[in-house]
């Protein structure tokens, strides 16, 4: 070596490969051989060579880095989506850098436009959306690197988005529930609003909402403001499911109420909430109230209620988000422009709740925004999860 601090050369030379094949083993891109690696790898060991990444980003004019912003990390559903996420971000050889902002629309304004990272360091990045509001201008915030939402909603794409089937999946909960017999059910999530309101329902929440009403005005059973219980979390799960109670108990009692016999949850934490709640006041689940989630987190099968989560299923659905979105950012880093890269969907329906990916192009979304463009499918056979909080064994 002509010099005390090695090289990338220097490592090349010693592991028998090109400077460019060292280069691609370093960094965990796809296309090298293991066993060509690990000795790439043993090189750099033994002359103690480091990645001089200033050096790097001035060579490439990139970093290698994808900001992912999630809502929160106590969670073990954005847990679970943070791996997956991750997990595909590193295969492809890139560096994953990970940010919470507690459902703030002013932090994420901040992640994309203030973190001191975020003009010089980020290549790019992915943001979950739910909790934020569509008056959040997130596209104008991020300086004009690649960008995919997860969960944006949006009736008319403004950005690259992978969505969740929110409105199928909760629609076939809720036809789920139907089919076991239930006719008064609860719908515990988003605050009531109106059919007719739920026309253009642009968050995760509201389009589970119109998913479960939609079911209901199926099968021709009623849809009010007193079978609707806002709650998103435990706390608030439990204050819910106290209310179903109070009211079971009255009609019960011959004092008005109403007899719920099914709960329909907008999220798995709220399911454990209203469960908790139940049992509160004395009611047992499945035997007096049949309860539904949304999510497929693998603590519903700790509940006393006997969940069964799915997360095989689930688990397969962020593994197909997590690639699609980085495939999205991908793209659009390639063309350095975001045209054509489109607006991805992960459906849901039937039994099983099992269907293929769908895409919705963001340019024809533009072009055409009175007749929607017809989805494209992409995939087969990946699921969301639903957790079935009744009758564990039987389903």
């Amino acid at each position: 070596m002509t010099s005390s601090t090695p090289t990338l050369r220097d490592v090349a030379a010693e592991a028998g490969v090109s400077p460019m094949t060292a280069s691609n083993a370093l960094r965990g891109k796809p296309g090298v051989k293991e066993s060509t690696r690990a000795k790439v790898i043993a090189a750099a060991k033994k002359l103690n060579y480091r990645i001089n990444l200033t050096a790097s980003m001035l060579k490439s004019g990139r970093s290698n880095i994808i900001h992912i912003i999630v809502n929160e990390f106590d969670s073990p559903f954005y847990s679970k989506l943070t791996q997956a996420l991750s997990n595909e971000i590193v295969s492809r050889g890139l560096i994953p850098f990970i940010e919470q902002t507690q459902y703030s629309p002013d932090a994420a304004e901040h992640a994309l436009s203030s973190n001191p990272f975020s003009g010089q360091l980020f290549d790019g990045e992915i943001l979950h959306a739910t909790g934020l509001g569509t008056n959040v201008p997130l596209s104008k915030l991020n300086g004009g690197r690649p960008f995919v939402l997860l969960d944006a909603c949006e009736e008319t794409p403004t950005v690259d988005a992978v969505n969740f089937p929110n409105e199928e999946a909760e629609r076939a909960a809720m036809q789920h529930l139907i089919d076991r017999g239930c006719r008064n059910i609860a719908i515990v999530g988003h605050r009531f609003a109106p059919r007719a309101d739920l026309a253009h329902a642009q968050n995760a929440f509201a389009l589970r909402l119109r998913g479960a009403c939609g079911a209901l005005s199926d099968a021709g059973l009623p849809y009010d403001e007193s079978m609707v219980f806002e709650a998103g979390d435990v706390a608030n799960g439990i204050i819910a499911g106290h209310a179903i109670a109070e009211r079971i108990l009255a009609a019960r009692s011959g004092h008005g109420g109403t007899e719920f016999d099914g709960a329909c949850c907008a999220n798995d934490f709220a399911a454990f909430g209203v469960i908790r709640g139940l049992a509160d006041r004395g009611l047992r689940v499945p035997q007096d109230v049949k309860v539904i989630g949304f999510d497929g987190v693998t603590s519903g099968s700790y509940t006393d209620a006997g969940v069964e989560p799915h997360p095989g299923r689930f688990h397969a659905a962020r593994e197909i988000l997590g690639r699609h979105a980085v495939r999205t950012y991908r793209s659009w880093n390639r063309r350095g422009v975001a045209a054509k890269t489109g607006h991805h969907r992960l459906p849901a329906g039937g039994p099983g709740i099992d269907r293929g990916l769908r895409m919705t192009p963001r340019w024809q979304a533009i072009r055409h925004r009175q007749q929607p463009s017809r989805p494209i499918p992409l995939n087969r056979n990946h699921s969301i999860g639903i957790n079935r909080h009744h009758s564990s064994r039987n389903l």
